[in-house]
């Protein structure tokens, strides 16, 4: 048998292995497509939709907001994932179901009730009362909140908990990656109370305003 009919033949059985070992495709990419941030009948209105090319097509995701303040994105950021959801550094605000739609896109809608995120904020301890300053009735709260878009893989058995997921939970995922999505919305948001462009909100009742980074 001649050099080249043995290279041949290895070659095949490489090619056999490596379809075996890669029995689906693997995910190409993972994105927020669109994302559309608004105030709505003194809500915050939050539209994205979520896409991905390669893997399979899975009827729905498990979908998370999680809130954390700006000062502390970097260790957000690079912290490994951790089973208790919730600490010292961030909240889960919503967790949902995104549906896939029959032209392949993930969309998710939720309109937070901004007194009662502000509540929510302040019982994590992320917004402290001693952090309010106020000066001629215009006040707000110093230290500023980020939100960020998490979509775990549905075998993470620690966040695709809910019980519309698919029952095939398998997705190839050659890369190794801990999230299908793991990134922050590129907004900041800071919470105002007392008089807010020229109109006393009254006891309790606080605006949000939503501020996006720019090099212009």
């Amino acid at each position: 048998m001649t050099t080249k009919n043995i290279l041949s033949i290895m070659f095949v059985f490489f090619s056999m292995e490596l379809m075996i070992g890669q029995h689906c495709a693997p995910i190409i990419e993972s994105w927020l497509s669109e994302i559309n941030i608004k105030h709505k009948d003194k809500k915050l209105n939050i539209d994205i939709e979520y896409s991905k090319t390669g893997g399979q097509q899975k009827k729905a995701y498990q979908i998370y907001l999680i809130a954390y303040l700006e000062k502390n994105e970097q260790k957000v950021l690079n912290r490994p994932l951790n089973n208790s959801q919730n600490d010292s550094l961030s909240i889960i605000l919503k967790t949902d179901i995104i549906a896939r739609t029959e032209t392949g896109i993930y969309p998710y809608n939720y309109n937070f009730d901004v007194n009662k995120m502000v509540e929510k904020l302040k019982r994590a301890n992320l917004l402290k009362e001693r952090d309010k300053e106020i000066h001629g009735g215009y006040g707000r709260f110093k230290e500023k909140f980020k939100l960020i878009v998490f979509i775990p893989f549905l075998e993470d058995k620690n966040y695709s908990t809910h019980i519309s997921l698919p029952e095939d939970k398998h997705e190839c995922n050659y890369a190794g990656k801990k999230a299908l999505l793991f990134t922050p919305l590129p907004y900041s948001f800071s919470i105002h109370y007392g008089t807010v462009q020229g109109k006393k909100l009254g006891k309790g009742n606080y605006s949000i305003h939503i501020n996006q980074k720019t090099d212009i």
